[in-house]
């Protein structure tokens, strides 16, 4: 994880939306695969070292996220993930497309999300 928390330092980003695939266990990301509890401890520790939860809005768009998620709840203000499901990929594009849309339109996340 410590390459993608670089990158993350760098950017210093309120949304982090993860695109990949997923399994109960954790994500398939550019550099391999990471599990759910390495990903959710640094991304805490990361928010942590901020000072200010900085990262206030995680995405996990991939299969399966429902644990990743409920590990980042303890310090990521809004978590968003697909539960213990499969999702695909013409789903997740969708959903994306259509929650970061509605929320550059200025409706809230809640209404963006259930749209």
């Amino acid at each position: 994880p410590s390459s993608v928390m670089d990158k993350l330092s760098g950017f210093k980003p309120t949304v982090l939306h993860l695109g990949c695939h997923g399994e109960t266990t954790g994500v398939h990301l550019t550099g391999g695969f990471l599990e759910n509890e390495r990903l959710a401890e640094a991304l805490l520790q990361l928010n942590k070292r901020a000072g200010v939860r900085r990262i206030r809005l995680v995405v996990a768009n991939a299969c399966m996220s429902g644990k990743l998620a409920l590990l980042l709840t303890g310090g990521i203000e809004f978590v968003i993930a697909h539960g213990d499901l499969p999702v695909g990929d013409a789903e997740a594009i969708k959903f994306s497309h259509t929650l970061y849309h509605l929320l550059g339109r200025g409706n809230d996340l809640l209404t963006s999300f259930m749209a």
